[in-house]
């Protein structure tokens, strides 16, 4: 299935865009990645993706050095669990997950989806 994930460079790497820390995942053109090994995963928490790449363009606009990349994914979550502030992880949930917002097992980037909305 394709979807768009976001994600930043950091010294040159691409990562999650969304989280940090012991959560950060690094992207590579090409590899399958799988959620890291930390908090959120152990609780079911996978990969965040958006479905369509307006969507991920329009979140995208309200950060800086942010990219949206095309990217197949595998392992699809049916119903996304509550929405978790990091700082606040034992918290209760808050906010809703931004429109469009998926879930996954795995993500393969594929190609920047930056050329394809401005041509």
């Amino acid at each position: 299935m394709v979807a768009y994930k976001v994600v930043k460079r950091v010294q040159g790497r691409l990562v999650s865009a969304a989280v940090w820390g012991e959560h950060q995942v690094e992207y590579r053109q090409g590899e399958w990645v799988r959620a890291a090994e930390s908090y959120l995963s152990r609780r079911g928490y996978g990969l965040l993706v958006f479905l369509d790449v307006w969507k991920a363009m329009r979140w995208m606009e309200t950060y800086s050095g942010i990219e949206v990349w095309s990217a197949e994914i595998r392992g699809e979550v049916e119903l996304l669990p509550p929405m978790l502030y990091l700082p606040l992880l034992d918290s209760i949930s808050i906010g809703m997950w931004p429109q469009g917002t998926g879930m996954c097992k795995e993500v393969r980037l594929v190609k920047s989806a930056m050329v394809e909305v401005r041509t």
